[in-house]
């Protein structure tokens, strides 16, 4: 689905928390440019696995995307590395356990009469 694309684009303007896009892309080996606004920042690390540009900055977002297409080595060494990032973080097995701990952590106690 994405893997014809040098990157893909989340400039968002509002406080993002975990978009299923950005977490698809990643784990096509897509990187991705996302705007330093709310969790995506934690998501894509600036020049590790994608790129952050601040909101509201077209020049910005522009330089990401001409540096991007300018450099495909490092297009692709940054989708591998954002596809390494998905897969540890955010696999579905990973995910489940930890939603399971977290259940797990939050049950009340019985007490046996």
């Amino acid at each position: 689905m994405f893997s014809c694309h040098r990157a893909a684009l989340l400039p968002a303007r509002w406080h993002e928390n975990m978009p299923l896009s950005v977490l698809e892309t990643m784990a096509a080996a897509v990187p991705v440019v996302v705007t330093d606004l709310g969790g995506l920042p934690e998501l894509v690390e600036h020049g590790r696995d994608g790129l952050v540009v601040p909101p509201d900055d077209p020049a910005a977002l522009g330089e990401a995307l001409r540096r991007l297409a300018e450099r495909p080595g490092e297009a692709e060494a940054l989708g591998r590395a954002a596809r390494a990032k998905a897969v540890a973080r955010h696999g579905a097995a990973d995910h489940l356990d930890r939603l399971q701990a977290l259940y797990h952590g939050l049950r009340r106690p019985t007490f046996a009469p």
